[in-house]
């Protein structure tokens, strides 16, 4: 099955109120978390869509929004400002957030201020990782699932090494974790290790 990434593109917009409404009507938890402080809403909608809405307007100055179709490992994530101005929106890597190809950043006169490709630091492809880790039997997950493999993108400018790093899960408590080079797919590192929860 190929990669297919969620639409994206460097329009301004605004945070949609009326959607925050909306989904917060699936989220069974989301008084609770309210009562305690925390204005979030994190549900699956009945099409599988993943929905994270973070409301700190009020404290922090944002709002933050995670979109995660099921089909798709990444999700678009959105940040707007308390006046519900986006200032930066891009795809996210599930589950750890690492930057996948363009990223857009808005300044504050809604204006889109720069484009940053995220995938130059890189010529091994996600779509290379995803045949590696086919190639060695692994499944892949998609959507908001725990299972499968968890891939991200390690890179640190100066750092000791950056990679991309697989860690699989092949049995009960064992798991496995393989380090690529970014730019020619070459194992740089194999671990077996065990985790107990």
């Amino acid at each position: 099955m190929a990669v297919i990434y969620p639409p994206l593109d460097g329009r301004f917009e605004t945070f949609d109120h009326e959607y925050f409404e909306m989904v917060k009507k699936f989220d069974k938890d989301y008084k609770k978390r309210l009562e305690e402080g925390d204005n979030v809403v994190m549900t699956d909608l009945p099409d599988g869509t993943h929905i994270y809405i973070a409301d700190y307007s009020k404290t922090d100055g944002f709002y933050h929004l995670y979109v995660t179709p099921p089909y798709s490992y990444f999700s678009v994530s959105k940040v707007y400002d308390e006046r519900g101005y986006i200032t930066k929106k891009g795809l996210s890597g599930e589950p750890f957030y690492w930057k996948k190809g363009r990223w857009y950043y808005f300044n504050s006169e809604r204006k889109l201020e720069k484009t940053v490709n995220y995938d130059e630091v890189s010529k091994f492809t996600f779509e290379e990782v995803e045949a590696f880790c086919l190639s060695k039997g692994m499944t892949l997950r998609r959507g908001n699932e725990s299972k499968g493999a968890f891939i991200q993108r390690i890179y640190d400018p100066g750092a000791s090494y950056n990679c991309w790093e697989i860690t699989y899960r092949k049995y009960a408590i064992t798991y496995v974790r393989y380090r690529l080079d970014l730019q020619t797919g070459a194992v740089l590192s194999y671990e077996e290790f065990e985790r107990r929860h």
